[in-house]
């Protein structure tokens, strides 16, 4: 009985993996073929849909879970539930933990809007998107849903396959509709290994930022140290955990970058009128006989020293010193004035 029962995981296993390697090699060779012909096809290649049928068929006709006990979506309840009005106990025992569930899911949220904002370089408000989504959430929760916040897996699967617009959410949210409602039988025999499959090669994009690292760490050790830190929190203590983790080293580096902020010499850009850091550019020169200095930082009494030994540092000279000097040749040379005056005699000429 232990040998069959061990050729069966076997079996599953190895189909499982078979399944979710083929998945993801054909996404993924589909997936570049839609960037590198991206002006040539009127509209992306929907290969995540595409195959997702093909499995969903295969797994049918093959009859995966019987045959060969593969975990399957199983079955979906159609329909939704019926509004209720708001339970005052319910508040009353889920309060506490909502607070941190509301945080964490706001956090993750704007991040990934934040991410996708700059990647396709539009403007985000984060007071209209916590707006938004407490009230998604006061309206799902007079239909007994989940507390809603950004599904990564999800958004990375629409914005490869091309969505940009509120359109595109529309669609997503009505095609989600449909299939509650009236579809979700068909996604039954659906093999959760491919789902699986279908999420990592989408977060590709985003996996395939620690590849930055190094560049980060070149231009902002601070903020490098920040991002490795809340991302190996989140995996190693949670999600909540890791924020807090995370939100913990954010605040450490902003003492760090009050008491040691990040100076610089500003130069001029050749053909233009912009001074920047002159460790940025190349094509660059500074004014003859004038230092630009540049110190993002109050200046107080934690940083003085710092802000004085790199001001030294970047005029290459210690004022002080030179100071310190002239005074000393100065009062030298009185007294040589003085003592030339008493050894002077006078002398009286007769026509």
């Amino acid at each position: 009985s232990l040998e069959k029962i061990f050729v069966q995981i076997t079996s599953t296993n190895i189909c499982d993996l078979v399944m979710s390697i083929v998945i993801m090699v054909v996404v993924f060779i589909v997936k570049e073929l839609n960037d590198r012909y991206r002006a040539k096809l009127p509209v992306p290649i929907p290969i995540e849909v595409i195959m997702t049928i093909i499995t969903c068929g295969v797994s049918y006709g093959f009859n995966f879970a019987e045959r060969y006990n593969v975990q399957v979506v199983g079955k979906m309840v159609s329909g939704y539930e019926s509004p209720i009005p708001p339970s005052i106990e319910v508040f009353q025992e889920s309060a506490v933990e909502a607070f941190p569930v509301a945080i964490v899911g706001f956090a993750v949220a704007f991040s990934v809007a934040k991410v996708y904002s700059v990647k396709h370089d539009y403007p985000i408000d984060g007071n209209q998107e916590l707006v938004a989504f407490g009230v998604s959430n006061i309206f799902g929760a007079a239909f007994r849903s989940f507390a809603a916040s950004t599904a990564l897996s999800r958004t990375a699967v629409q914005e490869s396959s091309g969505g940009k617009t509120q359109i595109a959410g529309l669609i997503s949210a009505m095609m989600a509709m449909i299939v509650t409602v009236a579809l979700g039988f068909l996604l039954e025999p659906l093999p959760r290994s491919v789902l699986g499959a279908l999420v990592i090669v989408n977060l590709k994009g985003m996996l395939m930022q620690f590849r930055e690292i190094p560049y980060l760490w070149m231009r902002d050790r601070p903020e490098c140290v920040v991002w490795v830190g809340t991302c190996l929190g989140a995996i190693l203590l949670g999600l909540d955990l890791g924020l807090a983790f995370g939100l913990g080293v954010e605040l450490l580096t902003v003492v760090f970058r009050a008491q040691f902020p990040r100076c610089s010499i500003l130069a001029n850009i050749l053909g233009t009128d912009l001074y920047k850091d002159k460790k940025d550019y190349l094509q660059i020169f500074e004014p003859e006989g004038v230092k630009i200095f540049r110190i993002p930082s109050p200046i107080f009494f934690a940083n003085i020293e710092f802000f004085r030994n790199k001001l030294i540092e970047a005029v290459g000279f210690n004022p002080l010193r030179v100071l310190q000097k002239r005074n000393k040749a100065l009062k030298k040379i009185k007294k040589l004035l003085q003592k030339r005056d008493h050894d002077i005699t006078e002398i009286t000429t007769i026509d």
